[in-house]
C-alpha cells in the first residue's frame, strides 16, 4: 500500500514547470498520488480541497512571502514539509523554523537527495500517524474507564451495590447483549437516567 491511499498526497510546490514535472514523475512510481502548484497561493488551495500528507517547496516562489501561513496551515493538518532554499539563505532559513514541522535543505540537489528528503519525511509522517493513533487510542481508553467509573457510581448510589458487584454487573450486561463494555456501560448509564 503506497502512503498516498492511506494518509494523502504528496504536494509539489515550485515555480518551474520543469522542476513539478521531473519531482512529480519521480515520485509517482513510489508514493502514488502527486499533486502540483506553482505558488504557494495555489498550494493553500490544494490542503484546503485534498487531503495531503507531504510538501516538497522549492523557492523561490512568487508569492514567497506567504509561505508562513502555508506552514501554519501544514501544522494544523499534519503534514510534513520539505523545504529546499538557496545556500545563502539556508542557515537564516533553518534558523527560523526550527521547532517547526519543516525539514529545510539547501540547492543544489539532485534528484536522489530530492528522494532521500521525501523518502525522510515519509518516516516522518508514518511515525506520526502511528503516534497519533496511539494517543487517540489511549484518550478512548480514558472515556471508557471514565464511562464505566461513573456507571459503577450510580449503581452503587442508586441499587445499592458494592463496586465489585457494579463492575461485575457491567461485564455481565457486555456479555448477554453481545456489546462492549463500553457501549454496555452507556446502556446501563441510559437506563438509569430513565428510572430517575
Amino acid at each position: 500500500m503506497k502512503l498516498t491511499d492511506r494518509i494523502g498526497a504528496i504536494l509539489v510546490i515550485a515555480a518551474k514547470p520543469r522542476i513539478q514535472s521531473s519531482v512529480r514523475s519521480a515520485l509517482t512510481a513510489k508514493y502514488g498520488r502527486v499533486l502540483t502548484a506553482e505558488t504557494v497561493q495555489e498550494a493553500r488551495r490544494a490542503v484546503e480541497r485534498e487531503k495531503i500528507a507531504l510538501m516538497v517547496i522549492f523557492s523561490p516562489l512568487k508569492d514567497e512571502e506567504e509561505i508562513p501561513r502555508l506552514f501554519d496551515m501544514a501544522e494544523r493538518r499534519g503534514i510534513a514539509a520539505g523545504y529546499i532554499v538557496g545556500r545563502e539563505i539556508y542557515g537564516e532559513t533553518a534558523y527560523r523554523l526550527e521547532g517547526r514541522n519543516v525539514f529545510v535543505v539547501a540547492y543544489p540537489l539532485q534528484m536522489d537527495q530530492v528522494l532521500q528528503l521525501v523518502s525522510f519525511l515519509h518516516q516522518v509522517q508514518r511515525r506520526f500517524w502511528l503516534v497519533l493513533s496511539e494517543q487517540e487510542r489511549l484518550q478512548r481508553q480514558v472515556q471508557d474507564i471514565q464511562i464505566a467509573c461513573r456507571v459503577k457510581c450510580l449503581l452503587v448510589e442508586k441499587r445499592e451495590m458494592t463496586e465489585e458487584e457494579a463492575h461485575h454487573f457491567i461485564e455481565q450486561e457486555a456479555m448477554n447483549t453481545g456489546l462492549s463494555k463500553r457501549e454496555a456501560a452507556l446502556k446501563i448509564l441510559k437506563e438509569l437516567k430513565q428510572e430517575e
